[in-house]
């Protein structure tokens, strides 16, 4: 069940991310300035965020797998609606859209994978996580082939591919039957108020780590551009190159990560980002950069499935579903922040997103030795 599952999933985020590349002409196209590239990727971004909740409840009484089809369905129309919306009010309705049903897609096929994983579930998200990145570079590079060829094409082999797997996913994957967790009574009044002080670290950790990573990766694009002096080609390449040696990485990882240690995984990774971004702003030749840059795109790519697993374990609730939705949530609030960060920051000094960056992997640190000497405490 699993190898079915990720197996589709590798198609699917190579359909999901077809028509990145051909977006800017959408944009260009419609007579709508620059500014437009920003707004649209906080209009995604806000449409995960609304919906995020709602889809975990949904999927937690409908199943996850029902929840998948329905929001590949929304983000199919939402697709269409992009490419035929031509004024800046129909762009970001139908970007909203898009975010919409993007997010009951993450919110269920996280909580889906952890949900039949069982013991492996750490093992199975990383190995995930890096056929996503995997196939987003592969999806990219494709469209970006297409989309030469023709913009229109490309959405419409985008909605042609995910209608096909959408009826794969119906043949060949099952839903999985929930179980209730079992909280004694006389303890539940107490252990609300444990829950309620670490799901607020829990949930500043994720929105944190999401602002530190978005911080980097919607300054990158332009800093490569504009200061190491990258043509479109040589970022292609970069892109690809990085991807693939991500998916290597975290593929082996995989194999050897125990369960339990997600806390001491995470404190390392979160330093190392913070030192290797950090190192990015600074004046250097291109081969170095692209080395320092290779080890950030790697160490922050095994950051969010071990948040993933880490964020559920110390939840204590059993249903994956809402919690699943509760992180996608404040990733989405994440996004948001580090895009409006990052773009206002990079207009006043262009290493600055870095930096910024930078303090939010150091304040995640932060914040993860904080839970730790508070489950510490609840263990006493």
């Amino acid at each position: 069940m699993v190898n079915r599952f990720i197996v589709l999933g590798l198609l699917l985020n190579i359909l999901l991310n077809l028509a990145h590349p051909v977006t800017p002409t959408i944009i260009y196209d419609s007579g709508l300035g620059n500014y437009m590239f920003g707004v649209a990727y906080a209009s995604i971004a806000i449409g995960q965020l609304i919906s995020s909740w709602f889809w975990g409840k949904v999927a937690s009484k409908y199943g996850d797998l029902n929840v998948i089809c329905l929001g590949l369905i929304v983000y199919c129309l939402g697709q269409y609606g992009f490419y035929l919306g031509k004024t800046e009010i129909a762009l970001i309705i139908v970007r909203m859209f898009s975010g919409i049903g993007a997010g009951a897609f993450m919110v269920s096929t996280i909580s889906y994978l952890a949900r039949i994983s069982g013991e492996n579930k750490g093992k199975n998200l990383t190995l995930y996580t890096a056929i996503t990145v995997f196939a987003s570079t592969m999806g990219y590079l494709l469209g970006g082939i297409l989309g030469d060829v023709n913009v229109k094409l490309v959405f419409n082999l985008q909605v042609l591919g995910i209608v096909i797997t959408l009826i794969l996913i119906k043949l060949f994957l099952v839903d999985v039957k929930k179980k209730k967790a079992y909280v004694p009574q006389s303890d539940s009044e107490n252990q609300s108020i444990v829950l309620g002080k670490r799901t607020i670290v829990l949930n500043a950790i994720v929105i944190f780590t999401l602002i530190a990573s978005t911080c980097y990766d919607q300054s990158f694009n332009y800093y490569l551009k504009d200061v190491v002096g990258f043509s479109p080609s040589g970022n292609g390449f970069l892109k690809a190159f990085v991807g693939v040696a991500a998916f290597v990485v975290a593929s082996m990882f995989s194999k050897f990560q125990k369960r339990k240690n997600e806390n001491k995984y995470l404190s390392i990774f979160y330093l190392s980002c913070m030192f290797l971004v950090v190192a990015l702003a600074l004046p250097t030749k291109k081969i170095v950069f692209m080395v320092i840059n290779t080890a950030f795109f790697i160490t922050n790519g095994l950051i969010l499935p071990l948040l993933q697993v880490f964020y559920m374990d110390n939840s204590k609730r059993g249903n994956y579903s809402e919690i699943s939705g509760i992180f996608n949530g404040c990733k989405s609030f994440g996004m948001i922040i580090g895009a409006l960060v990052a773009g206002y920051g990079y207009e006043l000094v262009t290493v600055l997103p870095f930096l910024i960056s930078g303090v939010g992997y150091l304040v995640c640190y932060i914040f993860l030795k904080i839970l730790k000497k508070e489950v510490s405490h609840e263990c006493l």
